[in-house]
């Protein structure tokens, strides 16, 4: 278990996960964007890279930080009932940050761990390729009578 406590807690963030934002993306609670962060990443930056690496080997974030709104847009000019409403979920951007790190760097040990057979979630495979096996394999299974 050390090792895989040493891959997400050690080294800092270094901005990859920030720059992997849509820097327009909808702003968190604290009406911050991944725009702000990205633009001022030479002054933020350590502080940013701190409160990730705090996280990570804590497990624990701050309330501040891991404080999120749902807010409901709706899909049509005067909604009637909630069909009309698309929840978004507004989640801090070091928080996103924080994810982002996580999953780029289980990523990387996805492949390793998922079994071939297993099809989803991981690069280069698709979960269709599933139900093409299946098919092939119920031809098969027929063609044998």
């Amino acid at each position: 278990m050390d090792y895989f406590q040493q891959i997400f807690t050690s080294g800092s963030p270094d901005g990859i996960a920030l720059f992997q934002m849509n820097p327009s993306k909808a702003p968190g609670p604290d009406g911050m964007s991944p725009f702000f962060f990205q633009k001022y990443w030479d002054l933020v930056g350590t502080d940013i890279g701190n409160a990730v690496i705090h996280f990570l080997t804590t497990k624990s974030m701050p309330h501040d930080l891991n404080f999120t709104h749902v807010v409901l847009i709706p899909k049509i000019k005067e909604p009637q009932d909630m069909s009309h409403l698309c929840p978004i979920v507004l989640c801090n951007v070091i928080y996103k940050i924080a994810s982002k790190v996580l999953a780029n760097r289980l990523k990387v040990f996805l492949p390793q761990i998922i079994a071939p057979e297993h099809s989803a979630f991981v690069p280069d495979r698709l979960i269709s390729d599933n139900t093409l096996v299946t098919s092939e394999l119920a031809h098969y299974m027929h063609n044998l009578r």
